[in-house]
Parts: C-alpha cells; structure tokens; sequence
C-alpha cells in the first residue's frame, strides 16, 4: 500500500492512502495543454462561483489572476479534485479530476494559502515526517538545499520568518518531484523583500527542473515577472487568457496612461471629448483612456486641453503593463 502525497492542509494529520498506478514522468509534452477546463460551473447556495468557465493552460509558470471573490480557490479545489463541479469538466496532467483525483495528487503539489506547522519541530523534522507520507520522497536536507533554508534547518519553525515559512511550504510542495505545484496566494504577508525571494526561487525551480507552476493572485504586478501564460477571472467568469506578451499587445495597442496633476479634473473634461473611450481613473494623478490615435498625437490633444483647464499633464505613455491591462479586461 502507498501513501497518496496530498494533503487538504499541510498538517500531518491529512491524508490519504490509496494504492495508485503513475504514468511515467513526462508524458505530457511541453505542446500538450496541462490543465483544461470545459464549461465549468459551480454554485454555493445562491452564489455563482463559476459560470460556464473553460480555458486550458500550457506547461510553464501560468498566472491565474482575478480579485478576491473571483473564484481563484474554487478552481483549484475543482482541479484537485476537493469539490466536483455542477456541470462540465476539468483534466490535469490527461486525468478527469472526477474520477481520477487520487491518480492526478500523486503527480501535482500543493502550497495552501493558510498554511498549518507544528512550531515546535525544525523544518528539517517536518520535511522528514512530511516524507514517510510518500512512496518515493526527495531527500529533506536537498529540498531544504533547494530553497535557500539550509541555514535554517535545525531552527524551530516558530522562530522563521513569514518568507522562510512560504519557503518551507514550497519545499514541501517539491517532496514527490512533482510535475505541477499548485501556489494559492504564494507571497500573501510578505513584505518586498520576502515577495521577491519568493518568485525568484519559482523562477529557478521551473528552470532547473522543468516543474510546472500554477500561481493563483490578485498581486498582477507580481506574476508580470514571472508568468509566461495568463487567465483572468472575474464573478465566475474567464475575461482573458493567452501568453503575457499576447495579451499585452491586444489590450495596449490604443490604451494609454497619462499622468497628471489632477486626474479628475481632467476626467471630467476628457469625458466631453468623443474621441477618448473607456476612461478610467486608475490614482489620483493616473487616468487610463482608449483611443484611436497615435501616441504623439494623444500627447499633442490631451496636453492642449489639460493646459485650458489648468492641469498640468506629466507623461502620456501606452499602457504596457498587466494591472492597466487587467482594468480594461474587467471594465469591459
């Protein structure tokens, strides 16, 4: 009998036991479509968390990006198989995630976002304990190795900071050398510092190992660094996916952001004009706009109409990056 590497938290006192044939590591080839979801819907009582939603994602470091409320969690638990859907269906690494859940927890990790220690043990002990729950385990002293907590090793888990806990959870994540880890919310509490630790070391596991990550986030500004392919969620629904440099270019092409002195201001007086759309004030000096113009004759338009109402108009520039784009996404 093998012990199944899955937990519903990270404490020791989940899991399950479930004797389970594995494919063969790398079977899924790098042009084959990882996770796929085809018309998922699920509700809770009277709440719609997903809607009809489908969308598949490639191997490589793939973003899952909505605000709170989106249904970011709900898809996850349908993937790991936690929940079964109301209609439609979802696959993970070729595996129905209805019927074969068991079988797609052997190949895939976990990084919950409220993640259970015992404070007492040394993240060499828990990585230990974590491994006899694992048919085939990575040595703890290498994970430990892998992600930068070696020095750390012998230290009770109580006295870590909130970054080497994320890097502890990580590590736990890589026990059974898995083909895809599932990150929820990765760098939630971690100050600048720790946040960038943190996408690093996915970073370096993904070219090292070739492991497949799927971050779930709201923190757009994050995974523009890291992720390669993108879905954006909102109420339950898919607004947007494809490659970040795809979905840059399709929403950038005619949205600009100015930077002003008083972005209301010039709001109210930009909303007048029939050729500036989809206005929105994204700060108290940012407005983002759609128009279909040149940039050199948006700055010439704009700066002569913020200078007859007294507003002075800093820089006019294409808006380029995820968080501009993600706002046109949702407001559309």
């Amino acid at each position: 009998m093998k012990l199944l590497p899955f937990f519903f938290d990270l404490s020791p006192s989940h899991y399950i036991r479930k004797t389970i044939t594995k494919k063969r590591k790398g079977e899924v080839f790098m042009n084959e479509f990882i996770i796929s979801l085809d018309g998922i819907s699920k509700k809770f009582n009277s709440i719609i968390a997903l809607d009809d939603m489908t969308f598949k994602i490639p191997s490589g470091i793939t973003g899952l990006i909505g605000p709170n409320g989106a249904g970011k969690t709900t898809i996850l638990r349908v993937l790991l198989g936690l929940i079964r859907p109301d209609s439609g269906f979802a696959k993970v690494l070729g595996f129905d995630t209805k019927y074969e859940s068991l079988a797609i927890r052997e190949r895939i990790g976990v990084l919950h976002d409220r993640i259970m220690y015992t404070p007492f043990l040394t993240p060499l002990e828990y990585l230990d304990t974590m491994s006899r729950l694992y048919p085939k385990p990575k040595n703890p002293r290498d994970l430990l190795k892998q992600v930068g907590l070696s020095g750390a090793a012998n230290r009770r888990i109580k006295t870590l900071s909130a970054g080497m806990h994320q890097r502890l959870g990580i590590a736990q994540s890589l026990m059974s050398d898995p083909e895809l880890v599932l990150l929820d919310e990765p760098t939630t509490n971690l100050d600048v510092s720790g946040r960038d630790q943190i996408l690093q070391l996915i970073q370096d596991i993904h070219r090292e190992t070739g492991t497949s990550f799927l971050i779930s986030s709201h923190i757009l500004s994050e995974l523009e660094r890291v992720c390669h392919y993108l879905v954006f969620i909102d109420n339950g629904h898919v607004v947007e996916s494809g490659t970040l440099l795809d979905i840059i270019k399709r929403h950038s092409t005619n949205r600009f952001r100015i930077l002003a002195s008083d972005s209301k201001k010039l709001y109210d007086i930009l909303y007048l004009q029939a050729e500036f759309k989809d206005l929105l004030v994204a700060g108290s000096n940012i407005i983002m706009i759609t128009a279909d113009m040149e940039l050199k004759d948006v700055v010439r338009d704009i700066g002569a109409i913020a200078q007859s109402v007294g507003v002075e108009v800093y820089e006019i520039s294409r808006s380029t990056n995820l968080e501009d784009v993600f706002r046109g996404v949702v407001k559309k």
